[in-house]
């Protein structure tokens, strides 16, 4: 019974999340974590918001991380070139558990190292603000859920 419950109130705030934002080429998906909390990240749904990310914004105002899906497992690849904040990247498997994680990535400005997956079977990466990933237990071995 509390499992239908949740899952009707969590369909009802992506529908009331899909209806505000339909104007937008913005995508959000309501993420539930592993301490049962749900944070609203941005889906990357063009390759333009691929290669911009979160670059050159000042805060994510209104959502909580950003994601990245692949069409077929691969050995990923990001960096924080003009990203004002630091952040934690979690590179998820096809399952949507975490297997590695990068914490309190710095930003930059030039000469911007790549931050590389150990593994190639990374098929979604979620960037949320430097901490949250301790805070909502975002971490190897951990599913999140959409």
């Amino acid at each position: 019974m509390k499992k239908g419950v949740f899952f009707g109130i969590l369909i009802v705030a992506s529908l009331i999340f899909a209806f505000f934002n339909r104007n937008s080429d913005d995508v959000f998906l309501i993420v539930q974590t592993p301490t049962n909390e749900f944070i609203k990240v941005k889906q990357v749904v063009t390759q333009e918001q691929a290669e911009k990310g979160l670059s050159g914004i000042a805060s994510m105002k209104g959502y909580d991380g950003m994601l990245f899906a692949f069409e077929d497992p691969v050995k990923a690849s990001f960096w924080m070139k003009d990203v004002q904040f630091p952040l934690d990247i979690l590179f998820l498997d096809s399952q949507r558990e975490v297997i590695e994680e990068h914490l309190n990535e710095q930003p930059c400005v030039e000469e911007c190292p790549l931050i590389i997956s150990d593994e190639e079977n990374v098929v979604y990466v979620v960037e949320v603000k430097s901490g949250d990933a301790k805070k909502y237990k975002l971490e190897k071995g951990n599913e999140l859920r959409w």
